[in-house]
């Protein structure tokens, strides 16, 4: 949260884990998880102290002390865990991580959006499945934590809404296309950057106003290059982006079967 530090999950052991690189030069690479369920997704809380994340191998939203440690469950469902601006509560999407391919949607089939204490507790649901339609994905927090952004997807068409998470109003933002990812809101809640996939990936900007609506038209930031831009983070500054640059390497193979397949 202080940008000094860069939370991601690596596959470098063979499964996901968590790691923190220090962004000074030379930093080091410190690993966070290291029980191989294929951790993904980590979110840092507000002080800076925990990494909120998904573990598709032990099922639903954890947190970690950024030194490693005992993680701990607060969901037993759930992926894209999100913290409130006040650390108190996480919200995140009831539907499952996919994959990590550059093309993967953030889940498939049917999701609503839900909202757990951090200290745990039972999980509260904010969204109503296909209310709006498609399936509800990516929420994050606006800055006075009563609003949360996030992408409604179907195969078709991704709009971006917001939500007031004690009564459920729904306000639609942006219509942005067919296939829209990871809507991320800019520290001050005024601009949402997403990726959008035609083609080939690239990189837009949307500016909103006060209440969350659009107040503009959107620009684009990364035209579309070699490499896909997936699972975009915004500088506590607002003036930097990390992203991961993907590249998917295909291939024939042949496998030899014994007789009886």
């Amino acid at each position: 949260p202080d940008g000094t530090s860069l939370a991601y999950a690596s596959d470098r052991s063979g499964r996901f884990e968590l790691f923190i690189r220090d962004m000074a030069a030379g930093g080091d690479r410190l690993a966070v998880t290291s029980d191989g369920a294929h951790n993904v997704q980590p979110a840092w809380s507000p002080d800076g102290a925990t990494l909120a994340y998904h573990s598709p191998g032990r099922g639903g939203i954890w947190l970690v002390s950024r030194t490693g440690g005992t993680p701990r469950q607060v969901s037993p469902f759930g992926s894209r865990p999100a913290w409130s601006p006040d650390g108190r509560q996480l919200a995140f999407q009831g539907g499952p991580y996919t994959e990590p391919s550059a093309a993967a949607f953030e889940t498939f089939g049917p999701s609503s959006l839900w909202v757990v204490p951090a200290t745990g507790g039972t999980p509260r649901r904010v969204t109503a499945g296909w209310r709006p339609e498609g399936s509800h994905t990516r929420p994050t927090w606006f800055p006075d934590g009563t609003r949360l952004l996030f992408a409604s997807q179907s195969l078709e068409l991704t709009t971006f809404w917001t939500v007031d998470v004690t009564s459920g109003s729904l306000t639609r933002v942006h219509e942005a296309g067919r296939r829209a990812l990871e809507p991320t809101l800019t520290p001050d809640g005024r601009h949402v950057y997403y990726v959008r996939m035609d083609a080939h990936f690239d990189l837009w900007r949307l500016p909103l106003s006060a209440t969350g609506t659009a107040a503009g038209r959107p620009e684009l930031v990364l035209p579309p290059s070699e490499l896909d831009v997936r699972h975009i983070a915004v500088h506590p500054d607002g003036r930097q982006l990390a992203y991961v640059a993907m590249s998917t390497v295909a291939g024939l193979r042949t496998l030899p079967l014994h007789p009886d397949g």
